[in-house]
C-alpha cells in the first residue's frame, strides 16, 4: 500500500456548502398534474415560462410544464382542494385570455384543464425527464421562499444553471444609455445521487448586470469578461476584486448570505399535494440538512 504524501493528507479549505437529504429521500417524489397541451410550443413556451410559471408561483403553486402536462406542488397556504382549484383556474384562465389569444389568435394553441387534478409519482434517479421536473419545481419553491430577501433572482427555464439569488449590490456605474451593476449572492444547484439522496450545493456568485434604455426598454442581461473590459476597466477591476476571493473568504461570504436568507442548518421544502381519492390536501416535506 502506498503511503499518502503530505500534500494528499492536507485538509483542503471548503469553498462550497452542501445540504444533502437522507438516503432514499428522492427515490420517489409525488406531485400533482393537469393537462396542458401546447400546440405551438415554439411561440408559446417562452411566454409560459416568462408569464404563467411566475403567475402560478405568486399564487403558491410551484410548477413545470412537460409533454402536455403541468406538474406542480402547492404551498401549505393552499390547504383545501377548493383553494387549490380556484388558484390554478385563476392563473390558467388569465394566461389564456390575456396572453395566449394574443400570441396565436384564436387561443386554440393551448388546451388545458384546471379541475381534473391527478397524482404522479416521479423517479428523478431513473428518469432524466422526471429529474428535470423535480429540479425545476424545487427551484421554483426556493425562489418564492427567498423572494423577500433578494435584490433579484435568476432561474433559467430548465434550471440547468441552478437558482441564483442576488443579495447585494457591490458597484454601480452609468453611461449615456446603460446602468451597470456588480451584484453578488448565492447559487443553489440540485443533484440526485444513485442512492436517491438529494444534494443541494450552494456557491457564491458574482456577476455584472447591464440594463440599457434605448427607445424601447430592453431586458437586463449579464456581461461576459470581455464585455466588462470593453465597458470600463475600473468596473472590471471592481468585479475581479469581489469575484476572486480566497477559499476561506468565499466560504465566509456563503455563510453570510445564507444567514441573510434565514438559513442555518437546514433548508425545508414544505408543501401540499392534492389527493383526488380523498379530495383532501396532504402535507409533505423535503428536508436538506447542512453537512458539517
Amino acid at each position: 500500500m502506498t503511503k499518502p504524501s503530505k500534500e494528499s493528507s492536507i485538509e483542503l479549505e471548503p469553498t462550497l456548502t452542501l445540504f444533502p437529504t437522507s438516503v432514499g429521500e428522492l427515490n420517489q417524489f409525488t406531485v400533482n398534474s393537469v393537462m396542458l397541451d401546447v400546440k405551438e410550443p415554439q411561440s408559446l413556451m417562452p411566454t409560459i415560462f416568462r408569464i404563467l410559471i411566475p403567475g402560478l408561483r405568486l399564487r403558491g403553486i410551484y410548477a413545470y410544464p412537460h409533454r402536455s402536462k403541468l406538474y406542480f406542488i402547492s404551498s401549505q397556504g393552499l390547504d383545501t382542494a377548493e383553494k387549490l382549484v380556484s388558484s390554478l383556474c385563476e392563473a390558467l384562465n388569465e394566461f389564456h385570455e390575456k396572453v395566449v389569444k394574443q400570441v396565436c389568435g384564436s387561443g386554440t394553441c393551448l388546451q388545458y384543464t384546471c379541475k381534473d387534478i391527478a397524482v404522479e409519482n416521479l423517479n428523478p434517479v431513473e428518469n432524466i425527464s422526471n429529474f428535470v421536473i423535480v429540479r425545476s419545481i424545487v427551484y421554483n419553491y426556493l425562489k418564492s421562499m427567498f423572494y423577500r430577501n433578494a435584490v433579484f433572482s435568476h432561474l433559467d427555464n430548465r434550471g440547468r444553471e441552478g437558482l441564483t439569488v442576488y443579495l447585494k449590490r457591490l458597484y454601480e456605474c452609468t453611461d449615456e444609455d446603460c446602468v451597470h451593476t456588480i451584484v453578488q449572492g448565492v447559487r443553489f444547484f440540485l443533484e440526485v445521487t444513485p442512492k436517491s439522496r438529494g444534494r443541494l450545493w450552494v456557491d457564491m456568485v458574482t456577476r455584472t448586470r447591464e440594463e440599457c434604455f434605448t427607445g424601447l426598454t430592453q431586458r437586463p442581461r449579464f456581461l461576459s469578461h470581455h464585455e466588462m473590459k470593453e465597458r470600463s476597466e475600473e468596473m472590471y477591476r471592481a468585479y475581479l476584486s469581489n469575484a476572486r476571493l480566497p477559499p476561506h473568504e468565499r466560504y465566509s461570504k456563503i455563510d453570510e448570505y445564507l444567514r441573510t436568507l434565514g438559513i442555518d442548518d437546514k433548508i425545508e421544502v414544505r408543501y401540499t399535494i392534492f389527493n383526488p381519492e380523498t379530495r383532501s390536501m396532504e402535507s409533505r416535506a423535503l428536508v436538506f440538512v447542512r453537512e458539517k
